[in-house]
């Protein structure tokens, strides 16, 4: 069996924060209320999980989704 040499390099404070400043400014930027609603469902398209139906900024167009048709697969 060979061996794996990984060699793992730190990001410095500064370069830590500044990845963070980055990492929330997009999330702000697509999920502007800092709020994500994730709509899922029993859709049978997965046997071990449910399926996403979308990820969306309010809960208004979260709700407006799960009334919209839903593809049902397998013996659902």
């Amino acid at each position: 069996m060979s061996s794996i040499d990984i060699e793992i390099k730190l990001d410095t404070e500064s370069q830590f924060y500044e990845r963070q400043k980055e990492l929330k400014d997009a999330w702000l930027k697509a999920w502007p209320t800092g709020k994500r609603y994730d709509v899922r469902c029993l859709t049978g398209g997965a046997w071990d999980r449910s399926s996403s139906l979308g990820m969306f900024a309010s809960l208004g167009e979260a709700i407006e989704r799960c009334h919209q048709d839903i593809a049902l697969y397998g013996c659902m």
